[in-house]
């Protein structure tokens, strides 16, 4: 977690914090619809464990493709990587030697 407290310069009491929550969600609200109607939008609930959002979120945008490119001495961290990803979030590997 962030240490950061009062003296840090970009520090926001709870006040100020919690009504710039509540303009955001206001604005939201004419905003969903708007987005829904002419983008490809997806609503998710983030008020629930953040591995189910993270979830949610591949759901919305799975199957994907990925590369990773190599570096020196990634291979190893590059295999572990895409594996992963491929294994837990379905994505396909684009494997270009």
């Amino acid at each position: 977690m962030d240490e950061s407290g009062e003296s840090d310069k970009n520090y926001l009491c709870s006040g100020i914090l919690a009504q710039r929550i509540k303009e955001y969600n206001n604005c939201a609200k004419d905003l969903v619809p708007f987005l829904k109607a002419n983008c490809n939008t997806a609503v998710l609930n983030t008020n629930q464990p953040m591995q189910k959002t993270l979830d949610d979120v591949y759901k919305c945008i799975e199957p994907n493709v990925i590369h990773i490119r190599p570096g020196a001495n990634s291979n190893d961290l590059r295999k572990e990587i895409t594996e992963g990803l491929c294994k837990e979030h379905k994505f396909y590997n684009l494997d270009i030697n």
